[in-house]
């Protein structure tokens, strides 16, 4: 497996696990007994970009309590190749996780199909290490630990005051030997009521055909969608 493609893969899945885990309380790591969902501020949408193995991606990302939406805008930089007239893309669209109902959907907008997995809160730990000025905001800076399949994956978080992430720095063990820097920055974030449809199987999907190959190949085009709104 190239390193890029496993980079993909494996940074989506821990950024969507290191999302999904305790809420960071000012002064202290563990999640009230009071918190119903990892996240309870306000619902908010942003433009996230996460660069990796010399790749990146944008993704646009819908957020209220108990509830996720990402949405990928553009295919990795350098995957390039230009696929053959009808091609359908393999690769995942959007994912959808549904905290409050403890599963998660994985869609391919272009099969109008899409697979549900159980979504599993993560044990991860989370210290508040103090309070620092990033982009003329002052944020709150955690160190976090994760294990994972591949070994302990340890990061920096930013995030605001209401819990809103705005910059992260993730190492991540790869197989073989050495580690995977992640770098994930939340632009453009607007605070505001979201349409429940988003958090919602779309109509006429389909489960995901069984047996089919997942992830990207030379049947996948280089546009995964819109690209991010000014």
């Amino acid at each position: 497996m190239e390193m890029a493609t496993f980079a993909r893969g494996l940074t989506l899945a821990s950024l969507l696990a290191l999302l999904a885990g305790p809420p960071a309380a000012l002064g202290a790591s563990k999640a009230s007994k009071e918190e119903r969902f990892s996240y309870e501020g306000p619902p908010y949408t942003a433009v996230q970009r996460t660069r990796a193995a010399g790749s990146e991606t944008v993704q646009r990302v819908f957020v209220m309590p108990g509830r996720r939406r990402l949405e990928m805008q553009t295919p990795p930089a350098g995957a390039g190749g230009t696929p053959p007239a009808g091609a359908v893309s393999l690769m995942p669209g959007v994912v959808i996780e549904r905290e409050d109902l403890g599963v998660q959907w994985v869609l391919f907008p272009q099969m109008q199909a899409f697979m549900e997995q159980p979504h599993h809160r993560p044990r991860i730990r989370k210290t508040l290490e103090g309070v620092e000025t990033v982009g003329g905001r002052r944020l709150r800076r955690y160190r976090y630990e994760m294990e994972t399949g591949e070994g302990k994956v340890t990061g920096t978080l930013w995030e605001d005051e209401r819990g809103i992430p705005h910059r992260m720095v993730q190492l991540t063990p790869m197989p073989g030997g050495g580690t995977l820097k992640t770098e994930v920055v939340w632009e453009r974030i607007k605070v505001g009521k979201l349409d429940e449809k988003l958090f919602e199987l779309p109509p006429g999907y389909r489960p995901f055909p069984a047996g089919m190959p997942m992830g990207p190949g030379p049947m996948a085009p280089p546009g995964m969608g819109m690209q991010p709104q000014p």
